[in-house]
C-alpha cells in the first residue's frame, strides 16, 4: 500500500524575485502616483493575494523591486487570472510585465447625501521592456 505524502501541501514558489530584497513600506497606487507622477511605468516582480487584510478576505498585492503595492480591490480578479496563467508568470519572471497608473475621479456619496468628487487610482497592465530600466551611472 502506498504511503500518504504530505509533500503535496508544499507551496510552489512561482516568482524568481527574492522578496527579501524589498526594504520599503507597503504603499498603494495613490502613493506611487504622487511620488512618481503620471506616466511612470512600473516593472512587476510578483503578484500575490493577501489573506491578512483588515478590509477584505483577499487583497491583491503587487511586488516591485523596492516595495509591495496594495492594489484596488476591483483588480483582485486580474491578480487571480495572472496566478492561474503560466505564461503570465513566465513573463513576470522574464521581466516583461508592467503597469502604469490611471487617475480618475469618481463621485462618492457623502454622509449628508451629497455627491463629492474623489480621486481614485487604477493600474493599467502593460508590456514592460527590461532595457527601458534607467541605468545607474554609479554602476558603470
Amino acid at each position: 500500500m502506498a504511503r500518504f505524502s504530505f509533500e503535496r501541501f508544499n507551496k510552489e514558489r512561482l516568482f524568481d524575485f527574492d522578496t527579501q530584497a524589498i526594504s520599503g513600506e507597503y504603499t498603494n497606487l495613490e502613493g506611487l502616483y504622487k511620488r512618481d507622477g503620471e506616466g511612470a511605468v512600473y516593472q512587476v516582480k510578483g503578484v500575490y493575494i493577501s489573506t491578512k487584510s483588515e478590509f477584505a478576505d483577499e487583497s491583491p498585492i503587487v511586488a516591485l523591486a523596492d516595495t509591495y503595492v496594495n492594489f484596488p480591490q476591483h483588480q483582485l480578479k486580474d491578480i487571480k487570472d495572472i496566478l492561474d496563467d503560466s505564461n503570465a508568470i513566465k513573463a513576470i519572471n522574464d521581466g516583461y510585465a508592467g503597469f502604469v497608473i490611471r487617475k480618475y475621479t469618481k463621485n462618492i456619496k457623502a454622509k449628508n447625501g451629497k455627491l463629492k468628487p474623489k480621486d481614485c487610482y487604477s493600474a493599467e497592465w502593460c508590456d514592460y521592456e527590461p532595457e527601458d530600466e534607467p541605468v545607474d551611472e554609479d554602476m558603470m
